[in-house]
């Protein structure tokens, strides 16, 4: 399901000495919502997801390696970000039991973000959509709240 809009759905910008400009289209055909990778580099969700500086100008733009994206999780000193990717599983249409996402990969972006770092494979514990993300400061660390549990992962250096 899309969302229905009554506007013209673009992703604009203003600064305090310039009017509202267009930087990104958001397509109708697809679910595109925003997100802050760093103070001036935006990320838009969909097929393919796109990275785009404040002006505009795409920096990257990807197709997901599995199943749905979520959000971009940055470290707060902006030298990386990642983004995690649910699979689908468990739905049975037959007996109205619905899907839930389990994560199975993670990319890594480092600055300054023209391609992917890392790809990360989720094996061992099933972890869930519903969970929440976060990176050290520095990027090196990422840890996964998953309900009451807590997971801590060292990541990859920065390349």
């Amino acid at each position: 399901m899309f969302p229905e809009y009554h506007c013209e759905p673009n992703l604009k910008v203003w600064g305090l000495a310039t009017d509202w400009r267009i930087i990104a289209p958001m397509e109708k055909s697809g679910w595109r919502v925003p997100g802050f990778v760093t103070d001036g580099t935006f990320y838009l969700s969909g097929t393919p997801w796109k990275l785009l500086q404040s002006d505009g100008k795409v920096i990257l733009s990807e197709d997901a390696p599995f199943g749905g994206g979520g959000g971009p999780v940055s470290s707060s000193g902006e030298q990386r970000f990642i983004l995690p990717f649910f699979k689908s599983k468990g739905g049975f249409a037959a007996l109205d039991i619905g899907a839930h996402g389990e994560l199975t990969t993670i990319s890594v972006y480092d600055a300054p973000f023209r391609q992917r770092s890392y790809l990360l494979v989720v094996k061992g514990p099933k972890i869930r959509e519903s969970v929440q993300l976060a990176l050290s400061p520095d990027g090196s660390k990422l840890a996964i709240l998953d309900g009451e549990t807590a997971y801590v992962f060292r990541l990859p250096p920065l390349k």
